[in-house]
């Protein structure tokens, strides 16, 4: 079974932002890898791409993910969020696909 890994991390996000809050950096959890199959998908035909994207859509929020009682402050939600923005976009270019990479900048 093919299976792409990716090294998806909300530190990867709290990292990359010039101003994160102490309280998001605080609830930060370890850096998480979700394994995400391509196996019989073909990354060159649009369908079997769009696929992928959803796949690693899916991925990307399983490994930001932190508990609902610390999801309540506004920067937490924030960085959540860009750690998922990251990771795709890591996971897309990881993939090194240019139909993929085109559906990723399609929906941005």
């Amino acid at each position: 079974m093919k299976q792409f890994y990716a090294a998806l991390a909300l530190a990867l996000a709290l990292g990359a932002t010039p101003v994160i809050a102490k309280e998001a950096q605080d609830a930060a959890p370890a850096a998480r890898v979700v394994p995400v199959s391509y196996s019989g998908l073909d990354l060159n035909q649009t369908g079997d791409a769009a696929s992928m994207l959803s796949r690693l859509q899916n991925g990307a929020a399983r490994a930001c993910a932190v508990d609902e009682v610390r999801q309540q402050s506004a920067v937490l939600r924030r960085a959540i969020e860009q750690c998922r923005e990251a990771a795709l976009a890591e996971a897309v270019t990881r993939a090194n696909s240019p139909e993929l990479t085109r559906l990723y900048e399609a929906q941005r």
